[in-house]
């Protein structure tokens, strides 16, 4: 055994602790090298950083680049792998739409589903997902618009509640993906404020006036005054084929939610509530039945069904007190401000007409209509029940046409024929009116009660 040096150690070379220590690392080392053919990736590397490169991070990033391009790749693997698609290219901003006003962030839609980027512009809309797939709104394509407040059973006040809406209606489809939307319906949260046009509020009140700006909008609202269900409630439970939701009427239609649909009341043909079961009231539930505009002359059918019976009150006192009155006097104002007929042309004093001219009726001949009138109304009832006397008394205005053309021909040959007998006419005109005043007097003092409710009427 060597002796111990100056500084109390055995030379490493003629230790056998030392030399027996070294040994066993050496072995150890040479046991914990992975087999190649069996171990991960994470097992090689570990080996690697550990064993080799232990403190020699730059020789490892060497080593793995050399290891990276001595190995070639794989046919199968590279045929695997395919490039990922582009993203598909967004819609252009049509020039009508004119300049950009402001941009909202991740706008939850209803329909379509989703949250988009919403670019407010001075007359129009951009929608456009993280994906970058748009859809435009133009001013043109909208029909109407409804703000109300998302339904909530337990809310009667509305402007309590938090989750605001907005239904945007389409007169044309706008192409959206692989479809056409019918509609858009966003929703905004009052507890998000945000600042559009140096003005900062609640999410719901920026973002629609925004849009009611952009497409010269003004949007339908409901009110308590054209509905309240008997829960208080602007609105009813109801199905919709097999869609579960709330229908609300509004003076200026019927809309359900959802899936989103508004029925303007331009578009109502027919409109009902109403249905019993086999005892009459013995049912619960009752169905609205809209006739509804379709392509054409053809008609189609909306029904909003499992409606509680305890609303059919308040339902048929908004059709009747609300929604007709609405419809009937929008109809006047289309009728009233409908351009008239074209009038017939008058004819010029150069140009008289031709052949001869229409005969006038002499103040006789009205005198002696007037009487015949008189006594086919009083004579009226007793000459019905006598067959065909009746029919030649009680004349149509075709014989009381006949009559007068008769007169009139014989008095109306000419105006100096009428000059002529205007003396004849005054005197038979005296007769025959004082006539009449004695038949008519000669009624009443009979008791001519029938007559005289003739006259009322």
């Amino acid at each position: 055994m060597s002796k111990p040096n100056a500084l109390g150690f055995v030379p490493m070379s003629t230790s056998p602790s030392i030399k027996a220590t070294t040994t066993t690392a050496a072995a150890k080392t040479s046991q914990s090298c992975p087999d190649l053919s069996k171990a991960s990736g994470k097992v090689v590397a570990d080996y690697l950083t550990s064993a080799r490169f232990l403190n020699d991070k730059s020789g490892l990033e060497a080593f793995m680049q050399e290891l990276n391009t001595s190995i070639p790749p794989s046919s199968s693997s590279t045929s695997a792998v395919s490039p990922l698609p582009p993203p598909p290219a967004s819609l252009p901003v049509p020039s009508s739409f004119g300049a950009l006003l402001y941009t909202a962030q991740s706008v939850q839609l209803i329909t379509p589903r989703g949250r988009f980027n919403m670019s407010v512009h001075e007359s129009g809309l951009v929608f456009t997902t993280p994906k970058n797939e748009s859809f435009n709104v133009e001013r043109a394509a909208v029909r109407d618009s409804v703000i109300f407040s998302k339904p909530d059973l337990y809310t009667k006040n509305q402007d309590k509640v938090t989750s605001k809406m907005m239904l945007v209606s389409f007169s044309e489809p706008v192409p959206f993906k692989k479809s056409k939307l019918t509609c858009l319906c966003m929703q905004g949260e009052m507890k998000n404020v945000v600042t559009y046009e140096s003005t900062s509020g609640p999410a719901p009140d920026v973002w629609f006036s925004s849009v009611e700006k952009s497409l010269s909008i003004t949007a339908f609202k409901p009110e308590p005054a054209h509905f309240t269900s008997t829960s208080g409630l602007p609105f009813v439970q109801c199905y919709s084929k097999t869609d579960q939701g709330t229908m609300y009427p509004l003076i200026e239609g019927v809309m359900f939610f959802k899936p989103p649909r508004f029925i303007p009341r331009q578009k109502l043909v027919s409109i009902g509530v109403g249905r019993g079961g086999a005892g009459g009231g013995a049912t619960r539930y009752v169905d609205m039945v809209l006739k509804v505009e379709g392509e054409g002359d053809s008609t189609d059918t909306v029904e909003f069904t499992n409606i509680n019976r305890e609303e059919v009150g308040p339902l048929n006192t908004y059709i009747n007190d609300i929604l007709t009155p609405a419809m009937a006097l929008e109809a006047k104002e289309e009728s009233d401000s409908s351009p008239l007929l074209p009038k017939k042309e008058e004819e010029t004093p150069s140009s008289p007409p031709s052949g001869p001219s229409p005969p006038l009726r002499s103040k006789r001949g009205a005198a002696a209509l007037a009487l015949h009138a008189t006594r086919a109304q009083i004579n009226g009832g007793a000459l019905d029940s006598e067959g065909d006397e009746s029919e030649g008394d009680s004349n149509s205005e075709e014989d009381v046409e006949f009559d007068e053309e008769s007169d009139s021909d014989d008095s109306s040959d000419g105006s100096e024929e009428e000059e002529e007998e205007d003396d004849d006419d005054e005197g038979g005109e005296a007769e025959l009116m004082q006539e009449l005043e004695q038949l008519v007097e000669e009624e009443e003092g009979k008791g001519g009660e029938s007559f005289k409710r003739q006259k009322i009427e």
